[in-house]
């Protein structure tokens, strides 16, 4: 039995505004939507002994967790989302919807960096 975590998260999320860019492709082409999403959630950088383990010539890239608190994934693999002013791609997801969070683990998007 795993044990209900979204009651703990309560502290320690906080509201976030998502800008949520997903790709498709429709009739042989690639299409893009754009949708707003209010989350409560906690975004912070990917301790370094989790950046440690990936290949060397990524340790110097931005790692971000981001940890929602829902049931069901709001993004896939390569969405992309912008929180405040930086926009990141998201790489893995966790899924612990059964735990009541999702953890998504995120990289900072440099070559479309909002100025």
């Amino acid at each position: 039995m795993i044990p209900y975590l979204g009651n703990v998260l309560r502290g320690w999320t906080e509201q976030l505004t998502l800008t949520i860019e997903t790709t498709s492709i429709v009739n042989f082409q690639k299409s893009t939507t754009s949708t707003v999403k209010i989350i409560q959630g906690n975004l912070q950088p990917m301790p370094a002994e989790q950046i440690q383990r990936k290949p060397e010539e990524q340790w110097s890239w931005r790692f971000w967790s981001l940890i929602i608190k829902e049931k069901t994934p709001s993004l896939k693999t390569d969405d992309y989302f912008t929180e405040g002013n930086k926009r990141y791609r998201v790489n893995q997801i966790s899924n612990w919807g059964i735990s009541g969070f999702i953890k998504y683990e995120c990289i900072e998007d440099y070559q479309e960096a909002i100025t």
